[in-house]
């Protein structure tokens, strides 16, 4: 048996007065004259950005809790203070195969806290209010890719992505990207590995 749609028409008015339909099988849904009232805003989505870093890393093992390469500041990830920045994707590169575990922090603002290099990373409470995403990279994301490692963390089930990042003083977002585990080998010097995140602007 065959259904038949059910296709109601829809009418837009500013007021009391019609300005379009919308109606089943019409090729025209209607139009806005000059004059006539605003009855929405269309909001135009700004085009993406992509920021890449290579911080200086130590030579040698990184034991979990470890700060890898200190805080990083992504400069140009937002737009400003009124609209979050959407965080699309996280790459690691490693061209020293140290396969380290590391958890990535995200910040609206620059936290207060010492992050360098190779020291234990521990928190404040203020600091912690700060994060607003994590993004978890397992030893077992990296792919062999000629000399190096390389790890691409964005697919579908890659937590902390797609999370929005609000900006609270300016155009930049930090981030701090945590061992949380030895690696199979050590890191070889200052271009051992490089971050590259992408980001949506608000």
């Amino acid at each position: 048996m065959t259904q038949a749609a059910y296709c109601p028409t829809v009418q837009l008015g500013a007021g009391n007065a019609a300005i379009g339909s919308l109606a089943a099988g019409n090729n025209t849904i209607g139009a806005l004259g000059a004059g006539n009232a605003v009855i929405g805003t269309v909001s135009v989505q700004s085009p993406g950005t992509v920021i890449q870093q290579t911080p200086v890393v130590t030579a040698g093992a990184y034991a979990a809790g470890k700060c890898v390469g200190g805080l990083l500041t992504l400069n140009n990830a937002a737009s400003g203070t009124t609209r979050p920045s959407i965080l699309q994707s996280v790459c690691v590169t490693d061209n020293s195969n140290g396969n380290v575990p590391l958890s990535i922090l995200f910040f609206g603002s620059a936290p207060a806290g010492n992050y360098t290099d190779g020291n234990n990373v521990s928190l404040s409470s203020a600091d912690l209010a700060l994060v607003q995403a994590k993004v978890d990279v397992a030893t077992g994301d990296y792919v062999r890719v000629g000399t190096g490692n390389t790890v691409l963390a964005n697919g579908p089930n890659q937590s902390g992505l797609g999370k929005e990042i609000q900006a609270t003083g300016n155009t930049s977002l930090y981030a701090l990207a945590v061992a949380t585990g030895a690696g199979s080998n050590n890191f070889t010097g200052n271009q051992s590995l490089t971050f590259t995140f992408g980001f949506l602007l608000g």
